[in-house]
């Protein structure tokens, strides 16, 4: 009982730690297009 409990609070904690990576990594992919087209518009203007 102990033993299923504790596997439970590991796979819950490993789900969490998935979303947050999720999460991170669109941030991240926002952000890196953002800057892109941020270059490209000044590298048009210059």
């Amino acid at each position: 009982m102990i033993r299923n409990q504790r596997n439970a609070t590991q796979r819950n904690t490993m789900h969490g730690m998935s979303i947050e990576a999720f999460i991170l990594f669109c941030f991240v992919s926002c952000s890196w297009e953002m800057m892109m087209m941020m270059m490209m518009t000044m590298t048009m203007k210059v």
